[in-house]
């Protein structure tokens, strides 16, 4: 997206002059016309660099000297020459640093990153502290550019914000009240557009680029070492006040760390609390309430809950992919329920996020679990407002569908009843996909593998399969029921199921879809 002609800039001056001012060792930089590989000289104060316009064209352009000048051209003045080329140039190479940060945002946070938002400065910050961490002979150096970028915040802001003009125009990244983040489609965009390698592998070609620089000239290499030596190692910092995350009560600091039980939810040492844990053995979800009656979820994604899902994923192989790291996880579950709440479906509110800490403190929702109301309905017991229930959940499922999004883990545990509506809960297996099919066929064989433990009457299991295809076939391609019930999702299921129960549950929906198809 960098990559733009530069030939056509005006060329007034033979020479261009730049300074780098470095803790009174100056790096000058001279532009000359035409081709000229990077030469040193050694000054009495600093250093005098030496290259052709058109080398630091290539650079921006297609990394000849793999980042080196768009590295070193955001810090620098001009002291003389052509301030055309120089304002181009600098533009370009602040908005090929942006891009590269984001791209690396995505690859971190994955769909959260749309729910980003950063002070423009940061990006500029994070691309320095990035090849700190990667040129470590270097890393003096570029940890002081860190430093020098945010120190320079008035007047580099402005400028990274006219670099990515072109990206907005794009409507890939937005700016609103001085915070910048990704849209939805730049995000997507950013996810399809390379294989996850790639972006790793670009860690690893500024150190190549120390060895292209070396055949050009050593001393260029000797002059960078020198300057970095010179400079003393600062710890890295990750500001505060730079980078937030949205939630429900407004933006909060992305790496915000405290104790969430004495920070977030305000309880003093003295003041009586009552935690108790939700669902089984596995589950790693607490219901916090306070004395006040304020009710909160508080989940943890612990790495050794990953145990639960490692089976699973290795058994669908094929089918669905289950995300069993607790970071993607919390990702997965943050990302999908503000995407939900987007669509206009019912999810809980998200009070607090932490990444690092992997927690997530969630509204809770108190009613009927979907669960037990389609265990009513297969005994005979229900009412019309049980059926209406199961009927609109279903709608809603396919609704979600609809909109390109999957839950992954669509448990009837997961679906709460509250005020006649269906809250979504646990999403951290939800994403982006289309294998709609995956989530008919866990509610179809959740049902089966129930109807091993309860009592139920046939005619109720029918009126009850019927209502989720009616449910589901109100928003949704009733094709997917079809897939629900391939060899594929039985093979799965075979496992968690009777074979009497599944054998007549999928008797019995096979019977229902070909009466309906027959009947369109």
């Amino acid at each position: 997206m960098v990559r733009e002609d530069l030939s056509t800039m005006s060329s007034r001056d033979k020479e261009t002059l730049l300074l780098l001012d470095i803790d009174k060792c100056p790096l000058h930089i001279l532009v000359i016309e035409g081709w000229h590989s990077p030469r040193v000289l050694k000054l009495k104060e600093g250093y005098k660099l030496i290259v052709g316009r058109r080398d630091v064209e290539a650079d921006i352009n297609e990394g000849r000297y793999y980042g080196m000048f768009v590295d070193l051209l955001p810090l620098t003045i001009l002291v003389r020459g052509d301030c055309i080329f120089f304002d181009r140039v600098q533009l370009l190479a602040l908005r090929r640093m942006v891009e590269e940060v984001l791209k690396f945002m995505v690859l971190n946070y994955r769909f959260m990153a749309a729910h980003i938002l950063v002070h423009p400065i940061y990006l500029l910050y994070d691309y320095y502290r990035r090849k700190a961490r990667t040129l470590l002979p270097f890393r003096s150096l570029y940890t002081y550019f860190s430093h020098l970028s945010l120190s320079k915040k008035a007047i580099l802001e402005p400028k990274i914000l006219k670099s990515i003009k072109p990206l907005e125009e794009e409507a890939l990244v937005e700016v609103k009240n001085g915070l910048l983040s990704l849209t939805d489609h730049g995000m997507k965009k950013m996810l399809s557009s390379q294989p996850m390698f790639t972006h790793y592998m670009n860690l690893v070609k500024p150190l190549v680029g120390i060895f292209h620089i070396a055949r050009s000239d050593m001393n260029l290499l000797l002059a960078l070492q020198n300057l970095s030596l010179k400079l003393p190692l600062r710890e890295e910092e990750e500001p505060r006040d730079l980078t937030f995350i949205e939630t429900d009560l407004g933006l909060q600091p992305l790496n915000e760390e405290y104790e969430v039980k004495v920070r977030f939810l305000r309880i003093s040492e003295h003041e009586d609390v009552k935690v108790r844990k939700l669902g089984g053995i596995l589950n790693t979800t607490y219901l916090v309430e306070k004395m006040t009656g304020e009710r909160y979820v508080v989940k943890i994604f612990q790495e050794w809950t990953d145990v639960k899902w490692l089976p699973l994923m290795l058994w669908a192989i094929g089918s669905y992919f289950f995300d069993p790291l607790g970071k993607n996880r919390l990702i997965n579950e943050y990302s999908m329920t503000r995407a939900l709440r987007s669509i206009g479906v019912k999810v809980p509110r998200i009070y607090h996020v932490s990444i690092d800490q992997k927690v997530i403190v969630k509204e809770y929702i108190e009613g009927d679990l979907l669960r037990d109301i389609i265990v009513r309905i297969a005994r005979g017991k229900s009412t019309e407002e049980d059926e209406e229930m199961v009927y609109k959940s279903m709608s809603n499922i396919a609704y979600i569908h609809r909109k390109g999004i999957v839950l992954g883990d669509s448990n009837p545990n997961n679906v709460v009843l509250k005020d006649g509506e269906p809250f979504f809960l646990d999403l951290e297996q939800a994403r982006w996909s289309d294998k709609a099919s995956w989530d008919v066929a866990m509610i179809i064989f959740f049902i089966a593998h129930h109807l091993s433990v309860v009592r139920f009457r046939r005619d109720s299991l029918e009126k009850l399969l019927n209502l989720i295809v009616d449910g589901y076939q109100e928003q949704g391609d009733i094709g997917v029921f079809d897939k629900a019930l391939s060899l594929p999702y039985l093979r799965i299921y075979f496992l968690f199921s009777a074979p009497h129960s599944l054998y007549l549950t999928y008797r019995s929906m096979t019977k229902i879809l070909k009466r309906r198809l027959a009947s369109a």
